[in-house]
């Protein structure tokens, strides 16, 4: 069962999602609907896949505050939750990078949303 924790970042406390059973439930149902979407798109169903929306619901997924709990919650787990845990850490992670570089990409050759 996860712990609950206070995490003390170099922002202050950290208040955002602490609870990592609930990250794991955001996340699934995050992926099951990037999943729905490209799959809408691509069979004609929809002309266009609508993905912001998606991650703008869970947002809090991807930010900072959210990686720094998960990263460390993982210093304290234990055996099959220490794989479980760097599974999730790594999907985080990269996800953020890489909304990171599209974000800057959008800005720096001024692309839309």
């Amino acid at each position: 069962m996860p712990q609950a924790f206070l995490l003390q970042t170099s922002r202050g406390p950290l208040f955002a999602m602490n609870d990592l059973e609930q990250i794991r439930i955001d996340l699934e149902e995050f992926t099951s609907l990037v999943d729905e979407e490209h799959y809408l798109n691509g069979a004609g169903l929809k002309d266009k896949a609508e993905f912001t929306r998606i991650y703008n619901r869970f947002g809090h997924l991807f930010n900072r505050d959210t990686i720094d709990f998960v990263r460390e919650y993982s210093k304290t787990a234990e055996g099959e939750d220490e794989r479980r845990v760097s599974y999730l850490k790594a999907f985080l992670i990269s996800d953020y990078m890489e909304n990171r570089v599209w974000t800057v990409r959008r800005w720096h050759f001024a692309m839309p949303p």
